[in-house]
């Protein structure tokens, strides 16, 4: 009983110690996603960056009018653009903005601008005011995140400004995002993207399909409106959501680590108990060595090639490696064969967890469930007391 408590101790131990390794993989992984981070800041500097659109305006002296109503239409059309290991995704995008102003204000001298942020470049198509086309002299305007308030051209009006209508082209990365401003809105857009992330204000309406997805909003008026200091509550739109970014998936994987080896061990611990075999602390650690160097293998292989390819590999050389090795430590072929149907049934019950992300918490929570109760089941007969 005795021996048996401190060998328990031991491998505790060991399974605290193998925490130092898995931790070295996190910082790894970590250290990789602070890297595309900035491949995605260097991206937005040269292609374009996130952008965010709060309207146009009429200024005229110190006064400036904003319209009653405006009308957005965005064709976005994505691409995944890759710098040395890294995935970016790009789009370039149409947008149309209709706008209809008070035509009470009787505003006939003025320039016409619009709000928007961005690190990059935007290339106007065309204006028109009242129905009647309008030579803009720049069609390119260099944007920037520090500058709110962008004037496109000086308009004299033979008649009162009713209407806009300004057809433009961006080029961004990440996030298409609109302000919930002073003005009524109502926004659609169209995109090849198969996987959007909303954030945000949610769409009124949105299909979403293999082949890309539409969104229409209907944004309200608010009473804080064009400043650009005041809007980081009131943005909504949406992201490229990567699905397959392997730093997050590898990420949720590591989380499971310290399980995988307790369990793992809890085996070779039960084996011991029940066919009175004599395992070696030392190769419990190679074991854990095993099992810590599978997620080292995971991330450096889904950095070339696809993530479900890569945790296939890498897990079955992490089991076939474990089940040849105790094909001579538990003495018997059935025994290695039964450390590799369990090692087998951990690899995937964990590969599927991760893919269910509304399901996982369950799935996890049934899957500990089980796993607990295989554990009593299996050791119901081992006496305790007397080993």
């Amino acid at each position: 009983m005795k021996n048996q408590f401190f060998k328990a101790l031991m491998i505790i131990g060991m399974i605290l110690g193998l925490l130092i390794p898995i931790q070295m993989v996190k910082s790894l992984v970590n250290e990789r996603k602070e890297r595309q981070q900035e491949v995605y800041t260097e991206a937005g500097k040269t292609w374009g960056g996130n952008f965010i659109f709060g309207g146009v305006y009429a200024s005229s002296g110190n006064k400036k009018i904003f319209p009653k109503f405006v009308n957005i239409n965005c064709e976005l059309q994505s691409e995944i653009r890759k710098k040395n290991i890294f995935k970016i995704p790009c789009f370039t995008s149409i947008m149309v903005v209709d706008a209809d102003f008070d035509d009470s204000k009787n505003l006939t001298n003025f320039i016409l601008g619009m709000n928007f942020s961005q690190n990059g470049n935007i290339e106007i198509d065309s204006i028109k005011i009242n129905d009647e086309n309008i030579y803009c002299s720049n069609n390119n305007l260099q944007s920037s995140e520090s500058v709110w308030n962008n004037d496109i051209v000086n308009i004299k009006s033979k008649g009162s400004l009713k209407k806009c209508s300004i057809r433009f082209k961006i080029r961004g990365s990440e996030k298409m995002c609109f302000l919930e401003g002073a003005t009524p809105s109502k926004i659609t857009m169209t995109s090849d993207w198969p996987d959007p992330n909303f954030t945000g204000l949610l769409p009124a309406e949105r299909k979403i399909s293999n082949k890309g997805f539409s969104a229409e909003w209907n944004s309200s008026s608010k009473t804080s409106s064009s400043e650009r200091g005041k809007i980081s509550d009131e943005v909504f739109g949406v992201s490229l959501y990567v699905s397959q970014n392997i730093y997050q998936q590898t990420d949720r994987i590591i989380k499971y680590a310290l399980l995988f080896i307790f369990l793992t061990f809890a085996v070779f611990f039960i084996f011991e108990n029940v066919s009175n075999l004599k395992i070696h602390p030392f190769q419990y650690l190679l074991v854990g060595g095993a099992l810590t160097i599978f997620y080292l293998l995971l991330l450096s292989l889904s950095e070339h090639l696809s993530f479900g390819f890569s945790y296939f590999i890498s897990s079955l050389s992490t089991i076939s490696l474990i089940s040849l090795y105790c094909r001579s430590v538990l003495g018997e072929k059935k025994r290695a064969l039964i450390i590799c149907a369990f090692l087998i049934l951990l690899y995937a019950f964990l590969y599927i967890l991760i893919q269910m992300q509304e399901y996982s918490l369950l799935l996890g929570s049934f899957g500990l469930f089980f796993l607990l109760a295989a554990t009593m089941f299996f050791t119901r007969k081992i006496n305790w007391q007397n080993k």
